[in-house]
């Protein structure tokens, strides 16, 4: 049907249609009672009419229900099917009766996604059968807020949009050269002074400077956060946060000079219990499965010019040996050790150097980036894009063995 985005797998169109009115309303199991209610509250507002959630129903109705045999579809498949006198929405999760509720409003008339009451529509639905399941477990949207911050009112717009189109996926950019956008309550500073400055406040680019970083930014508390993550879950959507390591860290350096120089972290004992700790109160806020440690342009080549130091000792230090790799791995090794092994960890390696070897479910590895710095990129569509997705979740039983199989053909 045309004017579903993205299209339903399989699409029956039928005779006659379906009208709303005072009369319908809308029954859902206990499990599917949130879903109800957002469904409640979007047809509310522009059609002026109150559709009851009730136990039961005979007449006109919308009815949510949960199915152990569509399974077979994943938490996120459904079935819809609307005929005269009734809409059924049909799935084994409560994220594929959120999908079918946002098909059935893509469905009606434009003016459903109104804020108050508009007169002469027809709320009308023809009678269709769907089932639908998406292709890909990840279907994401990143937002730069570290570059340029946007409030959380723009967030949450942005949220009801990608559970429009059954985006579930949103990673935040918090942190970056250009502004820290998160509040770590021990370390005040980094929104104090790192959350003042944003992309036109560097100048030349990505030089960050003190007198040009008191302009106007922005961040989040952690209120905000919590917040938008419910916001989020209410729509099915995960939150990932990112928070970028060992490069990058221009606005931190900037709030906490002694925390390194040339926009990278460097690897006292005090630097690494500072980066432990932001991560311990960022893993509080976000309960995403990922969370993004950056790990990409470390600048390497500043790492190496540096006094060697002893590699990692049991305490958990970043070693100096190794630069950037080395940093990237005990960053790895730390959020494992303090999520265990249920927790991903997503990051850039566009040199190839944080030996995903070890944590093969951990690193991205960027080889369209790589080989473009070393001009040797390939224009083949997807050849290259193929190896960015390598870390996403597999919901099949295999994942592990699956993503051994391709980190191993990543290295």
């Amino acid at each position: 049907m045309a004017g579903i985005i993205p299209r339903p797998a399989a699409v029956e169109i039928m005779r006659g249609e379906f009208g709303l009115d005072g009369r319908t309303s809308i029954v859902a199991d206990d499990a599917l009672l949130r879903q109800a209610r957002l469904l409640q509250g979007a047809l509310a507002a522009p059609t002026g009419t109150h559709v009851p959630i009730v136990g039961r129903a005979a007449g006109r109705r919308i009815e949510l229900r949960l199915v152990r045999r569509l399974a077979r579809l994943g938490p996120e498949g459904y079935e819809l099917d609307v005929s005269v006198r009734r809409i059924a929405i049909r799935a084994s999760a409560a994220a594929g009766a959120f999908c079918a509720i946002q098909t059935l409003l893509q469905m009606m008339p434009p003016e459903i996604f109104r804020r108050a009451p508009v007169g002469n529509v027809r709320w009308r639905l023809p009678c269709i059968a769907i089932e639908d399941a998406p292709r890909f477990s990840w279907r994401g949207l990143l937002i730069d807020v570290a570059r340029h911050f946007l409030p959380k009112e723009f967030i949450f717009k942005m949220l009801d949009l990608m559970a429009l189109y059954k985006l579930n996926v949103l990673q935040l950019h918090l942190t970056d050269d250009h502004g820290w956008r998160i509040e770590i309550k021990r370390y005040p500073r980094l929104t104090e002074i790192g959350a003042r400055s944003d992309y036109s406040a560097i100048e030349p680019p990505y030089e960050a400077t003190r007198s040009r970083s008191q302009r106007p930014g922005g961040f989040y508390t952690q209120d905000d956060i919590r917040e938008m993550v419910r916001y989020a879950a209410d729509r099915c959507i995960t939150v990932v946060p990112e928070i970028e390591m060992p490069g990058h860290a221009g606005a931190a350096i900037l709030a906490y000079p002694e925390l390194g120089k040339d926009r990278v972290f460097n690897v006292e004992d005090s630097t690494i219990r500072m980066l432990k700790n932001v991560l311990d109160e960022v893993l509080e806020l976000f309960p995403s499965k990922f969370i993004h440690i950056g790990g990409d342009e470390g600048f390497q080549a500043a790492m190496e010019e540096r006094p060697a130091r002893p590699a990692t000792h049991a305490s958990g230090r970043f070693a100096e040996r190794g630069g950037t790799a080395e940093l990237v791995h005990q960053a790895v090794q730390f959020v494992s050790d303090r999520e265990g092994a249920a927790t991903g960890r997503l990051g850039r390696d566009p040199r190839g150097r944080a030996r995903a070897g070890r944590h093969r479910d951990v690193v991205a590895r960027g080889r369209w980036w790589r080989r473009r710095r070393e001009g040797r990129a390939r224009r083949r569509d997807g050849a290259d894009r193929q190896d960015l997705f390598r870390c996403l979740p597999v919901e099949a039983a295999g994942a592990r063995a699956a993503s051994a199989s391709q980190m191993s053909s990543a290295r």
